[in-house]
Protein backbone atom coordinates (compact mmCIF):
# COMPACT_ATOMS: atom_id res chain seq x y z
CA UNK A 1 0.00 0.00 0.00
CA UNK A 2 3.13 2.18 0.35
CA UNK A 3 6.29 2.96 1.88
CA UNK A 4 6.80 3.03 5.38
CA UNK A 5 9.25 1.36 7.34
CA UNK A 6 10.70 -0.17 4.04
CA UNK A 7 9.73 0.36 0.60
CA UNK A 8 7.49 -3.11 0.55
CA UNK A 9 5.82 -3.43 3.53
CA UNK A 10 3.76 -6.14 4.33
CA UNK A 11 0.56 -6.10 6.19
CA UNK A 12 -1.88 -9.09 6.64
CA UNK A 13 -5.58 -8.75 7.61
CA UNK A 14 -7.48 -12.04 9.38
CA UNK A 15 -11.70 -10.95 8.54
CA UNK A 16 -12.87 -13.41 10.27
CA UNK A 17 -10.93 -11.93 13.29
CA UNK A 18 -10.92 -8.51 12.51
CA UNK A 19 -7.43 -8.49 13.29
CA UNK A 20 -4.47 -6.67 11.07
CA UNK A 21 -0.56 -7.69 11.55
CA UNK A 22 1.13 -4.48 10.87
CA UNK A 23 4.97 -5.23 11.18
CA UNK A 24 7.09 -2.91 11.56
CA UNK A 25 5.02 -0.46 9.58
CA UNK A 26 2.60 -0.08 12.55
CA UNK A 27 4.36 1.65 15.92
CA UNK A 28 3.07 0.60 19.57
CA UNK A 29 1.73 2.76 21.62
CA UNK A 30 4.37 4.94 22.89
CA UNK A 31 7.12 3.53 20.97
CA UNK A 32 9.93 5.88 18.91
CA UNK A 33 10.34 5.65 15.44
CA UNK A 34 13.23 3.01 15.48
CA UNK A 35 15.44 1.87 12.49
CA UNK A 36 14.71 4.09 9.84
CA UNK A 37 17.71 2.75 7.18
CA UNK A 38 15.48 1.77 5.32
CA UNK A 39 12.42 3.90 5.69
CA UNK A 40 10.17 6.29 3.63
CA UNK A 41 9.41 8.41 6.51
CA UNK A 42 7.71 11.08 4.08
CA UNK A 43 5.00 8.30 2.78
CA UNK A 44 4.43 6.07 6.31
CA UNK A 45 1.57 8.15 7.62
CA UNK A 46 -0.18 7.96 4.39
CA UNK A 47 0.67 4.25 3.63
CA UNK A 48 -0.56 3.94 7.25
CA UNK A 49 -3.80 6.33 6.58
CA UNK A 50 -4.32 3.95 3.35
CA UNK A 51 -4.06 0.44 5.42
CA UNK A 52 -6.85 2.28 7.33
CA UNK A 53 -9.26 3.24 5.23
CA UNK A 54 -8.49 -0.68 3.39
CA UNK A 55 -9.34 -2.46 6.65
CA UNK A 56 -12.46 0.06 8.14
CA UNK A 57 -13.43 -3.12 10.88
CA UNK A 58 -10.27 -3.83 12.19
CA UNK A 59 -10.49 -4.26 16.05
CA UNK A 60 -7.09 -6.02 16.86
CA UNK A 61 -3.82 -4.52 15.37
CA UNK A 62 -0.64 -6.66 16.21
CA UNK A 63 2.56 -3.78 15.41
CA UNK A 64 5.77 -5.29 14.63
CA UNK A 65 7.44 -4.66 18.44
CA UNK A 66 5.38 -3.84 21.47
CA UNK A 67 1.60 -4.68 22.88
CA UNK A 68 -0.98 -5.10 20.78
CA UNK A 69 -4.36 -2.36 20.20
CA UNK A 70 -6.32 -0.92 18.37
CA UNK A 71 -6.78 1.87 15.94
CA UNK A 72 -5.01 3.88 18.33
CA UNK A 73 -1.64 2.39 16.99
CA UNK A 74 -3.07 3.54 13.46
CA UNK A 75 -3.53 6.87 14.64
CA UNK A 76 0.06 6.99 16.98
CA UNK A 77 1.87 5.86 13.77
CA UNK A 78 0.24 8.36 11.50
CA UNK A 79 0.47 11.35 13.86
CA UNK A 80 4.33 10.22 14.39
CA UNK A 81 5.36 10.39 11.11
CA UNK A 82 2.69 13.29 9.88
CA UNK A 83 4.67 16.02 7.50
CA UNK A 84 4.56 19.71 9.08
CA UNK A 85 3.43 20.87 5.75
CA UNK A 86 -0.20 20.00 6.48
CA UNK A 87 -0.30 17.12 4.84
CA UNK A 88 -2.26 14.38 6.18
CA UNK A 89 -4.26 17.04 8.94
CA UNK A 90 -7.59 14.90 8.66
CA UNK A 91 -5.99 12.19 10.22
Amino acid sequence: MGAGHTLDNIVTYLPSEKTLFGGCLVKAKGSGKGNLADADVSAWSGTVSRVRDAFPEVEVIVPGHGECGGLDLLRYTVEMFQQNDGSDRNE
